[in-house]
Parts: structure tokens; C-alpha cells; sequence
């Protein structure tokens, strides 16, 4: 009795993990790829801190600052309709915003592993803002 009750429980597990996983999705990408759609129509969304996007950035991005406190409410208000890639300076910041994205409902939310700092290391430019 005991064993049916553990499986059960472990099942019950995996399927709500599954459901979670699914409502909060989004795609890690190399700054390789990034580079390759940079012409395309994308959204590429900075992440960083105003001192950071000061030192240059990638492209010309969106720029909302994940610990400025209003993230969310600005990101809302991004087109849901085209590709985001995110960014910030190595790639924790931007997993966390690509996270919170999906979960409201963006569906092509792709986040740049690595960040900035590799896209620096690969020798890719970068712009001022």
C-alpha cells in the first residue's frame, strides 16, 4: 500500500513539474545565433542595469532594467507578436525576465546565454545608446 501511495505521489509530481515547465517556456540561444538575426525583425531587450548599458550594448535594444522594480509592467508593454531575445551581462538576469515573459504569455522568447560578456569574448560589436 504504502509503494502505491509513493508512486502516486512521484507521478502527481512529474505531471504538475510538466505543467509548470509548459506555461513557463523560452529558448536559450548562443550570441552566434543572436548575431545571425540581428537584421531579422526581432526585439532584442537589454536587461541591464543604466550603468551597464552605458558601456555599450548589442544592436539597438529595448532596454528595461530587471532590478529597477517595474520590469514586468514595462515588458508587457512589447509586442508579443515578434521574436525577444534577452540579454544582460552573463546570462542570470535575462533567464529570469525570458521566464517571466513566457509565463505572461510571450511565446517567442529566446534568452542569450552568456550575455554580453560573451559577445564581447567572441569579438562582436557593440553600439551606444
Amino acid at each position: 500500500m504504502k509503494a502505491k501511495i509513493f508512486s502516486l505521489f512521484i507521478v502527481g509530481i512529474a505531471l504538475f513539474s510538466s505543467c509548470t515547465a509548459q506555461s513557463g517556456r523560452y529558448q536559450n540561444v548562443s550570441v552566434d545565433q543572436l548575431k545571425e538575426k540581428l537584421s531579422d525583425d526581432i526585439i532584442v531587450l537589454d536587461v541591464r542595469t543604466p550603468g551597464e548599458v552605458a558601456q555599450g550594448v548589442i544592436g539597438d535594444p529595448k532596454i528595461i532594467d530587471f532590478n529597477g522594480g517595474e520590469f514586468l509592467e514595462a515588458a508587457k508593454k512589447l509586442p508579443k507578436d515578434k521574436p525577444i531575445y534577452v540579454y544582460c551581462a552573463v546570462g542570470g538576469r535575462s533567464s529570469s525576465a525570458a521566464g517571466m515573459l513566457a509565463k505572461e504569455g510571450f511565446s517567442n522568447i529566446y534568452n542569450v546565454e552568456g550575455g554580453i560578456q560573451a559577445w564581447q569574448k567572441k569579438g562582436f560589436p557593440l553600439s551606444k545608446k
